[in-house]
């Protein structure tokens, strides 16, 4: 199929070139090109990299709930992973059994954890295949139909590799000792039409030929968690504490030291707190600490991990975490990385971390060094494609921000207020106007955001 696919092409692209006001474009997944582009004409097309919604993710965000029928979030969606359109399309169809639910007005109220978008995503596909190949409906012994049954046991095989794919035989043998009496070739068809697997080619590296193909989860964030779950589910049947299991000397610690595992790693950051009453994972494998993109991927997790996930101390405030922070984030990157994760969830009144805690820490600073930190951050973030400028977009948009709640709301302008320290006219020129435009219609919220800052 391949084989004729790649062949069209040529036939297609010879017929269209003896036009020349007829061009061809086609669009292709990264990674298949060759596949499907012989390497002759190749050389004689112009390649444009798709950047999904960049800039324009508040309007695809409102295009998708519109077309799933979804409520909006009573806090803005200011993470970057939605300016890719598949997240926000299994986004989406995560939450979509949800919105069925009477009690719940707004389906998302904050950062629930992204455990929970992938796990309902498949479970709300599952529901759909049950019918097709006649299977029990829901949880059975053997645990959740194709969650427990097929997807799991392909993130244990992987885990036991210490790979994120499996071979075609080894992904047909799960299928068969799961669901024997069902076609195991039709069966993953419908997992990949339904993007729950992807199949992909493996190369000579000599002949650059495909040999064989493989199969693996669709997007990397969610094989990331879904590995990372069943590591922990794994830790729970031992009798190891956290440090004993993700040891260093260890074959998982081993595998955990290799730098492209850093997603891996990113999402056991995000599980690990939550499975372990808030101990953070650069606690448990401290031998991480001493790499860059694993402090990296520590302030990511700050953004994803469930509010109620931090170990916080008598005075509701998560000190294990800010130590931790102070002794990880020494780079200028890795402090304006932190700041763009706290600007990301200010408005999540849950979190330990949001506006209230950002203001708390700016007010005790002297004009100088508040400057010398967190102006001259707004300034060079500015127009850099960070939450700065994600916030600035979305008080500017046109869109309704009626169904933002008051505490939500609140808690972007006293973030916003503080933007207003920066000598950088454009940010506080958007920053005023953007106050303007959320506090209108509300300005018995601008007495108290006043009164928090009168001191």
């Amino acid at each position: 199929r391949l084989k004729s696919s790649k062949r069209l092409i040529l036939e297609l692209y010879k017929n269209i070139s003896r036009y020349p006001n007829i061009g061809l474009v086609i669009s292709i997944r990264n990674g298949y090109e060759d596949l499907f582009i012989n390497k002759t004409i190749k050389c004689r097309f112009e390649v444009e990299y798709h950047p999904g919604f960049k800039n324009r993710e508040w309007a695809a965000v409102y295009s998708f709930f519109n077309e799933f029928k979804l409520p909006l979030p009573e806090i803005p969606l200011l993470a970057p992973e939605f300016l890719n359109p598949l997240f926000l399309l299994l986004f989406c169809k995560a939450f979509q059994k949800r919105s069925g639910q009477k009690k719940s007005k707004a389906i998302y109220r904050g950062h629930e954890g992204a455990t929970y978008i992938f796990e309902h995503f498949v479970k709300s596909i599952a529901d759909r295949l049950v019918t097709k190949y006649k299977l029990p409906k829901g949880k059975t012994k053997d645990g959740y139909v194709i969650w427990d049954t097929v997807i799991e046991k392909m993130a244990e095989n992987m885990v036991g590799k210490n790979s994120d794919r499996l071979t075609e035989n080894e992904t047909i043998a799960i299928v068969n000792k799961a669901y024997p009496k069902v076609n195991s070739s039709n069966f993953l068809k419908d997992l990949e039409t339904n993007m729950l697997v992807v199949k992909v080619p493996n190369y000579d590296i000599s002949s650059g030929k495909v040999t064989s193909f493989s199969y693996r989860f669709p997007f990397q964030k969610f094989s990331d968690h879904l590995l990372a779950r069943y590591i922990f589910k794994q830790f729970h049947v031992t009798k190891k504490t956290p440090r004993q299991y993700f040891a260093k000397h260890t074959k998982l610690g081993k595998y955990l030291m290799h730098s492209w595992n850093r997603g891996l790693i990113g999402a056991l950051m995000i599980e690990c707190p939550e499975r372990t009453r808030g101990l953070e994972f650069l606690n448990v494998a401290s031998y991480l600490q001493d790499h860059s993109y694993n402090i990296e991927a520590f302030v990511d997790s700050i953004v994803w991990r469930k509010p109620d996930s931090f170990e916080l101390n008598k005075n509701g405030f998560p000190e294990k975490t800010r130590r931790l922070i102070n002794s990880l984030v020494k780079s200028s990157d890795d402090f304006y990385h932190l700041l763009n994760a706290f600007i990301t969830i200010a408005g999540c009144p849950e979190h330990p971390l949001n506006a209230q805690f950002l203001h708390k820490w700016l007010w005790k600073y002297s004009m100088p060094k508040r400057d010398s930190l967190w102006s001259v951050f707004l300034h060079r973030q500015h127009r850099g494609e960070t939450s700065v400028d994600r916030l600035l977009e979305w008080v500017w948009s046109k869109h309704d921000k009626s169904y933002i709640n008051d505490k939500s709301l609140l808690l972007l302008c006293v973030t916003l207020a503080w933007f207003l320290t920066t000598s950088n006219r454009a940010v506080r020129d958007k920053a005023t106007k953007g106050l303007i435009c959320l506090l209108t219609d509300r300005l018995d919220l601008l007495i108290r955001l006043l009164e928090i800052f009168q001191g």
